[in-house]
């Protein structure tokens, strides 16, 4: 399963408040390069009425698309704030109309161009094996490449996997997202590769996901197969010193391979390596990574390890961490 934190956690659930938050500041900004810069005046430029703005501006309602846009131009926003204001904007917008709650991100499901949102089934709608990871089946190897944007919001991982069916008739493999409630992630985008398919999305408990990956066929017994997807995720705006991404692993998985990129604005200053026993506490609060562990930048750019099976003990947790203080 995935873990992906930062050092001390986040507690901004998204909600309408953390736009208002947003907006806030950048109405204060326009103060300090302007001078004096009434309510009144920015309402009539918008063409709302001046308690209507106060409600932006103290997160009692969202504002419409065209008026957020309106809004954000009069106080000259950035490119880029405008691009993350305006999707916290859609996924707020999303959430009321599912009724999800904070803290609930949203999940997405890509079908070729095309992304849907996904139907969340419940642990009580169906069998306790439609979310059991375990199977006939063995992980020869893991891949997983991470991504990280410029603002170090958004993250694309892409997942491969090399797994060899113990039994006759697989047809699906389970992965599991955890992202508690706190977590600040607003929406998770689950892209299967190739044949695979992802048709059903069971929520477990409140901060776990299983994702059904299906096989347009069903696997052949003691062959390898070889399959890809991608996950990227949303959150809120990352201000924290520590990125961190770690995976549990079972004791059949023979080697993993991490690797993470970076865009140059969010390039951190170094990326360390770590393998510990599962579990280790409050991850990752329960477990110092080792100062000695730093990896080198390859030549494509990015940092890479690699965690073989003889290297590591059963009921493990192995990741990258990368420090930008």
């Amino acid at each position: 399963m995935a873990r992906r934190a930062t050092d001390g956690g986040k507690s901004n659930s998204y909600t309408r408040a953390n736009l208002a938050r947003e907006l806030s500041l950048l109405l204060q900004r326009l103060r300090r390069r302007e001078g004096s810069v009434a309510v009144g005046s920015i309402a009539a430029m918008i063409k709302v009425s001046q308690a209507t703005l106060y409600n932006y501006l103290n997160g009692t309602t969202l504002p419409p698309v065209d008026t957020l846009d309106d809004l954000l131009s009069v106080l000259q926003a950035t490119p880029t704030e405008r691009k993350e204001l305006q999707e916290l904007r859609d996924d707020l917008a999303v959430r009321r109309d599912l009724r999800r709650g904070p803290g609930q991100p949203v999940i997405e499901v890509a079908h070729g161009d095309e992304v849907e949102i996904a139907n969340i089934e419940g642990t009580h709608e169906v069998s306790p094996e439609d979310y059991n990871l375990a199977g006939p089946f063995e992980i020869i190897e893991l891949d997983e490449h991470i991504d990280v944007d410029e603002l170090r919001n958004t993250s694309r991982v892409l997942f491969r996997r090399t797994i060899r069916a113990t039994a006759p008739g697989l047809r699906r493999f389970l992965y599991a997202f955890e992202c508690p409630p706190d977590s600040g992630l607003r929406r998770v985008v689950v892209d299967p590769r190739g044949t695979v398919r992802v048709p059903r999305v069971i929520q477990v408990g409140e901060g776990s996901y299983v994702f059904h990956l299906e096989f347009a066929d069903a696997l052949t017994v003691d062959e390898p197969h070889s399959f890809e997807f991608a996950i990227t995720t949303v959150e809120n705006r990352n201000r924290e010193p520590r990125g961190i991404y770690g995976k549990r692993q079972f004791v059949t998985t023979r080697v993993v391979r991490l690797s993470v990129g970076f865009s140059p604005k969010a390039h951190p200053h170094r990326v360390r390596w770590f393998a510990a026993p599962f579990p280790i506490g409050h991850f990752p609060d329960g477990y110092s990574f080792p100062e000695g562990n730093v990896l080198p930048q390859g030549e494509d750019g990015r940092y890479s390890n690699t965690f073989d099976q003889d290297a590591l003990a059963p009921e493990r947790i192995v990741g990258l961490v990368w420090d930008y203080e």
